[in-house]
């Protein structure tokens, strides 16, 4: 089974029970720049608790899932509101390819509506054809941006993600919301080195409590 099969499999899950989703990660990125090999996909999600029994049911036939783990992820997410640097989430194993599916579950934070809004049917099968929604090109850039913060600069594939998407979609991306939520997120210096096509810049953590890491280049 392919990995594109593997995400319908849940895709399909999530939009029979009415939850609005959009893929992330490498899927996303392979798609808006350069494709690469995963193993896995993200998939952000709000999923009620009271559809989680539901959701549980329809795909614990192809996956491995524990519906406490999936519980547990929907208990927490809205405790996470206001903690940019922490997600809840659920892994689902596929049972015979072991590709991994990370669900993240919302939390409400502003910016996730905000991708929510901006998410984009993508063609991921032919033959039938089969759709699904992906985050926007600029949502990518960002989320690969916050997870190399949240890697302290150790993830590099991120940076070149990044990179990709920058040059694949070019004078097409909106660079006013780009800007708009990297300074929402603390991710200003990191997409100003991005668009300035910079080497992958290191970073050390902040002298204080705070959650922003510094930029060393």
């Amino acid at each position: 089974m392919q990995p594109t099969d593997v995400l319908l499999l849940v895709t399909d899950a999530l939009e029979t029970l009415g939850v609005t989703y959009c893929v992330g990660g490498s899927f996303a990125s392979s798609t808006y720049g350069e494709p690469r090999a995963t193993r896995d996909v993200d998939i952000l999600a709000s999923l009620p608790a009271a559809k989680a029994g539901l959701f549980t049911a329809r795909i614990a036939p192809e996956f491995f899932v524990q519906i406490s783990d999936l519980r547990d992820a929907i208990a927490l997410a809205p405790t996470l509101h206001d903690d940019p640097l922490h997600r809840a989430s659920c892994n689902l194993v596929h049972r015979t390819s072991f590709f991994r599916v990370d669900l993240f579950i919302a939390s409400g934070r502003p910016y996730e509506l905000a991708q929510f809004a901006r998410r984009v049917p993508q063609t991921v099968a032919l033959n039938p054809e089969r759709r699904a929604y992906f985050v926007s090109p600029e949502d990518i850039i960002l989320i690969k941006l916050d997870w190399y913060r949240m890697a302290q600069g150790a993830l590099e594939r991120q940076w070149i993600d990044v990179q990709s998407v920058l040059t694949t979609q070019g004078s097409t991306l909106d660079i006013a919301y780009l800007r708009h939520w990297a300074a929402q997120l603390a991710l200003a210096d990191l997409l100003d080195a991005a668009l300035r096509r910079a080497p992958p810049p290191r970073l050390t953590p902040p002298d204080d409590d705070s959650s922003q890491m510094r930029l060393d280049i």
